[in-house]
């Protein structure tokens, strides 16, 4: 099984099994600027950045901060032997929503330094890819599920995984499994409207295309397309392949003005990967994080500006 977004898989088990499946292998599906790891990008981003790693606490995949030019990590959760993952910040930038679990998989939410921990949910059937609404009254997760900021008045959308809002708050551009006549499923990318309506395919690859984030402005999805970081306009229209790393690159996050891309980027079954940002147009691809082939940091998430 392929990378198997390696920390999620970890924690939820069978718990959601929607989001654990094996990848197709890698094609680039379109031409474009490529980036590449031998570059000499040296970007010097600002702000933070939330991300996941298992180099401390006996491997368990914890939630850390650093600066989004890679220094300072801090480690904000202490939850081993459990693990906690996928982190969110709320629009203000003070809270993280993510993940924890051993045998269930919830829902918690935390303030910036990793403290006020809150339980939002106790659910058998578990949640993942948790992410705020703009205004900062509702969260998304796998499912797709849309449930208040304090966890209550839980309502079922159309299914999908890894949701995203659009800036406005009105649309949630999601990735869901595609079963063609062919019976080899892979991954496409969807939008639909907040309250479920209106679900179209962006789309229609060979590949799988997955993690998508909406950019600041609303007019860009950027996602993960065969292993690679691609981006689109909003309607699917003009999708551009902006790197050619290999390994696994996915997991983007755009810095809250447009202009510069943070992501994950490794190599499958070895659970080994690291952070990097480049510019938005896959330029200046520049690494964050030093696993020393030993340890894993991925699904950063940039801060609003608001909250640094």
């Amino acid at each position: 099984m392929y990378r198997l977004r390696m920390e999620s898989c970890l924690l939820l088990g069978a718990a959601v099994l929607a989001g654990c499946g094996d990848r197709n292998a890698p094609t680039a599906p379109t031409v474009g600027p490529l980036a590449s790891k031998s570059g000499t990008g040296h970007l010097r981003p600002p702000g933070q950045l939330a991300f996941v790693s298992n180099r401390y606490a006996n491997y368990s995949y914890q939630i850390y901060v650093m600066n989004a030019d890679g220094s300072s990590p801090v480690r904000l959760t202490t939850s081993y032997p459990c693990a906690s993952i996928q982190p969110a910040w709320s629009p203000d930038g003070a809270k993280i929503v993510f993940i924890t679990g051993c045998s269930g998989v919830d829902i918690w939410v935390m303030n910036g330094d990793g403290s006020g921990l809150a339980n939002l949910t106790n659910s058998p059937a578990g949640y993942g890819n948790p992410t705020w609404s703009p205004d900062g009254t509702r969260i998304a997760s796998d499912g797709i599920t849309i449930m208040n900021a304090d966890g209550t008045g839980v309502r079922v959308l159309p299914y999908g995984i890894e949701p995203d809002w659009s800036p406005d708050g009105t649309r949630i551009v999601f990735e869901r499994f595609v079963y063609p006549d062919n019976g080899s499923a892979n991954h496409d990318i969807y939008v639909m409207n907040a309250d479920g309506t209106g679900v179209t395919q962006l789309t229609f690859t060979s590949v799988d295309d997955y993690s998508p984030a909406w950019s600041p402005d609303g007019k860009k999805i950027a996602f993960s397309c065969g292993w690679e970081m691609c981006v689109m306009n909003a309607d699917g229209s003009a999708q551009v392949l902006l790197t050619h790393l290999g390994g696994y690159n996915d997991y983007p996050t755009w810095s809250p003005d447009g202009t510069m891309l943070a992501f994950s980027s490794g190599y499958p079954f070895n659970g080994v990967g690291d952070i990097y940002v480049m510019r938005a147009d896959g330029t200046d691809i520049t690494r964050l994080t030093n696993g020393h082939d030993r340890f894993e940091s991925n699904r950063p998430r940039w801060r609003p500006v608001s909250g640094r």
